[in-house]
């Protein structure tokens, strides 16, 4: 997988969370951003505190983390399948992007989430974007 192609899943991937955390994500980490900006910077923008931004933020790579690794099992379990036939391009994405940390990180898939899990979900989320070009238009999409 190219590392554009890797850019695009995250980038479909990310508009399946939430606006809030997509925007909280997309400016913490940098993505279709000048710069990365910090927990504070970003609470100032959004008038919130620091400690309610890094819990966003953190619950929104949960919810990518948890996509990527377990979206087929999910969706199967629910045995809808006219859900089924519609997320199966999401499927394939978290599939492909398992794959990916599988063969760069596969601690960050195999293993538990630690008890103080934020740097965690940090690294989680600076492999799978590393090395990926963000400049270009990006518009949200609402997959979910």
């Amino acid at each position: 997988m190219t590392a554009k192609e890797r850019g695009n899943y995250i980038k479909e991937l990310l508009s399946t969370l939430t606006a809030k955390e997509e925007k909280i994500l997309r400016s913490y980490f940098g993505i279709h951003k000048p710069k990365r900006y910090t927990l504070e910077e970003i609470s100032k923008g959004d008038q919130s505190s620091r400690e309610q931004i890094k819990k966003i933020k953190n619950n929104g790579v949960k919810t990518f983390r948890n996509r990527v690794i377990n979206l087929r099992k999910i969706v199967e379990q629910e045995k809808q399948g006219t859900f089924l036939n519609d997320k199966e391009r999401l499927m394939v994405i978290c599939e492909k992007l398992k794959e990916y940390l599988e063969a760069v990180k596969p601690e960050l898939i195999n293993k538990s989430l630690p008890l103080h899990y934020s740097n965690y979900l940090d690294e989680f989320m600076l492999t799978l974007i590393d090395g990926v070009d963000w400049s270009g238009h990006y518009k949200r999409k609402n997959l979910f």
